[in-house]
């Protein structure tokens, strides 16, 4: 059990380290909406795995009366990717409002919804 542990630590870990150096954080030309969705779908889906790995050896650990581990590294990764996912998806809401306004001729544009929804976008 002792070495089962270690090594769900060490994958916990380098999950965290993965997602750190690979996660959207910033917008450029290689990481436009989808994919930054995309990237955060991929930690999604692992992380998911790695909290069902845990889920299972609950009952070798209890059968051995060790105390669970709480893995701070699964807490921080999935933290943030909730807050990417907020973010981006307020990006990508944005940039459909831009992709609007820019369609419209300048004397068409309603100035007072354009700052309404500015202000939304704040909030």
């Amino acid at each position: 059990m002792d070495h089962t542990i270690d090594d769900f630590k060490k994958e916990v870990q380098e999950n965290k380290r993965n997602f750190q150096q690979q996660a959207p954080y910033a917008v450029d030309k290689a990481m436009d909406n989808s994919k930054a969705k995309e990237k955060l779908q991929e930690f999604r889906a692992s992380t998911k795995e790695l909290r069902d790995k845990e889920e299972d050896m609950k009952f070798g650990l209890d059968i051995f009366e060790i105390e669970p581990v709480q893995y701070h590294e699964l807490a921080f990764v999935e933290r943030e990717m909730k807050q990417l996912n907020e973010i981006w998806t307020v990006k990508e809401q944005w940039d459909g409002e831009w992709d609007a306004w820019k369609a419209v001729s300048f004397y068409d544009l309603k100035m007072d919804d354009m700052d309404d929804r500015a202000v939304e976008f704040q909030e």
